[in-house]
């Protein structure tokens, strides 16, 4: 996508996401009285598709935290600009 490699490893903002990572999920399952199971690498039964999501919810549910930035979390919530939006478009739905 960059078409180079990244700087460094890892950044501020990458560290303080993989920080906060465990009290997002603590956050999650109180406010939805769910259980969320850390997951390792999951893959299609032929081994072909894979993916690693943060927490498996029940049985049929998937967690991916996220931990923004300020600046970028007020960006997700506007009501014009925001996440959801951008997101819905892309799926067809808005």
């Amino acid at each position: 996508v960059l078409g180079r490699p990244l700087d460094s490893e890892t950044y501020p903002w990458m560290d303080r996401g993989n920080t906060m990572e465990s009290e997002a999920a603590d956050w999650y399952e109180f406010q939805n009285d769910a259980t969320a199971s850390v997951i390792g690498f999951c893959t299609t039964d032929d081994g072909s598709i894979g993916a690693s999501p943060d927490r498996l919810v029940g049985d049929d549910g998937l967690l991916e935290l996220k931990c923004p930035k300020p600046s970028t979390h007020v960006r997700y919530l506007h009501p014009t600009k925001g996440w959801r939006r951008v997101s819905y478009k892309r799926l067809g739905i808005a």
